[in-house]
């Protein structure tokens, strides 16, 4: 079975229920007399079992936001991010009919709702109506596949989304990333007691300084909670040059104040491993290595890379669904993260 959810359709469960297609099975199972049914599933390195017996008295709750709230009346949406500060920045516009419809039919489907352990939201769309807008939230930091409104019909609740609004969302993060890269103020003049900062290196063009070009492997990867990094895609033969390409680039260099970043690049070479870190969360642009060419500093990386991304975005959302770790006493884990 494919469920859309860690409830694996046996109606809501206790506390949080990650929103994510899952793979399993059903176990009939008949003792002393009696049937039971058991739906079961891997979430991480652990089991989810969850007693169905009970299930066909059970009503899934479903909500298709384009039949219930009219979307397919909307002239124009807006599509915007948190500001990390409780606002919204609007990203896109999107009022041609030809590139309205597939947001509309992404929400044309009865997503499965009754996750009570709602999170704040990183997206939202704003569909102009003739009689107002409606206004849908999506995409938590743990959780990719979650969504949400204010409006009465969820109840309270979230669901879980079909992959098809990723889609929409990966070429925007590709062509208009976000947030857009600060702008550097001219600082003031030094006083005559101060030492004048030393002069930043200048650029560093990695696929030339580290023979990225004769890669035999690229892994992908993105770093968890506990800043440990997690790969994500693996990249043999042909398909690294694009890799190496994009890095094939006089990229300027001398951020002192360096960042934790979210991704890393790892390239086989037969020397050894080149590691190559990038997109911060207040700088997508931000690129450095501990390789000594980099000067202790970080540097600015070409769009290109933000290409390469954003098909593994949508192809294999990430970071992965945290797994929770069952009491030591709790014979039966359950769903959660």
């Amino acid at each position: 079975m494919t469920w859309p959810d860690l409830s694996l359709g046996c109606g809501p469960q206790d506390g949080n229920v990650p929103a994510a297609e899952v793979l399993g099975y059903i176990f009939h199972v008949t003792a002393d007399g009696q049937d039971f049914v058991f739906h079961v599933a891997e979430h991480g390195d652990e089991a989810v079992v969850i007693d169905c017996t009970d299930a066909p008295a059970v009503t899934a709750r479903t909500l298709n936001p384009t039949r219930t709230f009219g979307l397919k009346s909307s002239t124009s949406a807006f599509f915007s991010r948190t500001d990390g500060e409780g606002g919204y920045d609007l990203l896109r516009v999107i009022n041609e009919r030809a590139e309205l419809d597939p947001w509309i039919r992404a929400f044309d489907f009865d997503f499965p709702i009754g996750n009570s352990e709602n999170c704040e939201t990183a997206f939202r769309v704003e569909f102009k109506l003739p009689a107002g807008s409606e206004i849908l939230g999506f995409f938590c930091p743990d959780d990719w596949y979650r969504i949400g409104g204010t409006q009465s019909e969820w109840g309270g609740t979230q669901g879980a989304m079909p992959r098809a609004i990723l889609d929409l969302i990966s070429p925007i993060l590709a062509a208009q990333p976000l947030p857009q890269v600060p702008v550097i103020e001219p600082t003031d003049e030094l006083l005559p007691t101060q030492t004048p900062t030393p002069a930043p290196r200048n650029t560093v063009n990695p696929t030339q300084a580290f023979n990225l070009d004769t890669a035999l492997s690229i892994t992908f990867s993105r770093a968890d909670s506990s800043g440990n990094y997690v790969p994500v895609r693996k990249v043999v033969g042909a398909a690294s040059g694009e890799w190496s390409d994009a890095l094939d680039a006089d990229m300027k260099i001398g951020v002192v104040e360096t960042c934790e970043t979210a991704f890393r690049m790892e390239f086989e070479l037969a020397a050894g491993v080149q590691v190559i870190d990038f997109f911060c969360d207040s700088d997508w642009y931000r690129i450095g290595g501990e390789q000594t060419e980099w000067g202790g500093t970080q540097g600015t990386m070409p769009r290109a890379i933000l290409d390469l991304i954003a098909p593994i975005l949508a192809a294999q959302p990430l970071p992965s669904i945290p797994t929770q770790t069952p009491d030591e006493d709790d014979a039966t884990p359950t769903p959660g993260a």
